[in-house]
């Protein structure tokens, strides 16, 4: 199970060059990049309503909403920071600079958020190899923006 989670995640971080793309190219036809990120949000909500009707499962008793922190309802707040930064940096420095500046972005959070287990995720360590790991990812991202 794990493998094909591996891979799940794989999959979709090859699908953010297309998205960067699509997006981007939408952006020039409607005269603006909000616009451009409307449309990929509305199509999104789409396929998850379409996702969970198909899944058979329903919607949450209203009593599952009850004692959420409200900043576990702001994901989408960061999605739409995501996306739309896309559509503005990929058609100015390439979607492969955008996007390496982005995964960079996600990894030392990642490494932040491991090692204090913010949101109670899993605490992990900072080791030699996590720091060395950051380093490459750091040197790969110097020579990805060389032209």
């Amino acid at each position: 199970m794990k493998y094909l989670l591996i891979l799940a995640a794989f999959i979709a971080g090859t699908s953010m060059p297309l998205q960067s793309a699509v997006n981007s190219r939408l952006s020039q036809y409607l005269h603006g990049p909000l616009y451009s990120a409307f449309i990929s949000f509305a199509g999104g909500l789409i396929l998850l309503a379409f996702l969970i009707i198909a899944s058979g499962s329903g919607l949450p008793p209203l009593s599952s909403f009850s004692g959420i922190k409200w900043y576990y309802y702001t994901g989408g707040i960061y999605g739409v920071m995501v996306i739309t930064s896309i559509i503005f940096a990929a058609p100015v420095i390439g979607i492969g600079s955008t996007l390496v500046m982005i995964v960079t972005g996600q990894l030392l959070m990642s490494v932040v958020f491991d090692y204090f287990g913010f949101f109670g995720m899993p605490v992990i360590a900072l080791s030699p190899a996590r720091i060395a790991g950051v380093v490459l990812i750091i040197a790969g991202v110097a020579l990805v923006q060389t032209r």
